[in-house]
């Protein structure tokens, strides 16, 4: 099974195609804005993510396309993710502050968690201490929906069952 390239109609885009993004998205992180362009044409094979910070190109990134990506905003740091790959941006530093991480298994949603970062991925939640991975528990089935009730996430996989977990100081822990 093969990708398609498919190319939008310059006719019914306007100046998409002259500005190479598909579309893009605006967020508002402190008193900085930040604009990420996306370009779909190579759906669902890659997505090509340029960065802006207050008008300045940041770097690129080439993506796998299936899944859309997902934002984030704690105090002065922003973050997308992919299906694959966590962009974090800290829009106060000096110099610019941007680093990435990438996983293994599809990212469905991340949250940032006592400085570090807990992924929500397709099979497993995995708690990351700056590029190291400090704690995991995989789950049986995929993993549809996950949030916070409290200091509990609270975990629903496609059988429909919902598990308690809590991070602890050194890792992912089970409530029973």
């Amino acid at each position: 099974m093969g990708c398609r390239e498919q190319r939008l109609d310059q006719a019914h885009c306007g100046n998409l195609m002259t500005s190479g993004a598909d579309h893009e998205t605006t967020h508002v992180v402190g008193n900085h804005v930040v604009l990420i362009a996306q370009d779909d044409r190579d759906l669902p094979c890659s997505l090509e993510v340029t960065v802006h910070l207050d008008g300045r190109r940041l770097p690129s990134y080439e993506e796998p396309g299936w899944r859309p990506l997902g934002y984030g905003v704690v105090d002065h740091l922003f973050c997308w993710w992919s299906a694959r790959r966590l962009v974090s941006l800290l829009t106060d530093a000096t110099p610019l502050l941007l680093d990435q991480l990438d996983a293994g298994e599809d990212i469905l949603l991340v949250f940032r968690a006592q400085n570090r970062w807990l992924f929500v991925c397709e099979t497993s939640l995995r708690l990351v201490r700056d590029t190291e991975e400090v704690s995991r528990l995989d789950f049986p089935d995929v993993i549809l929906e996950a949030y916070f009730d409290g200091p509990e996430l609270l975990v629903r996989d496609a059988s429909n069952v919902v598990t308690r977990t809590m991070i602890t100081s050194h890792s992912l822990e089970l409530i029973e």
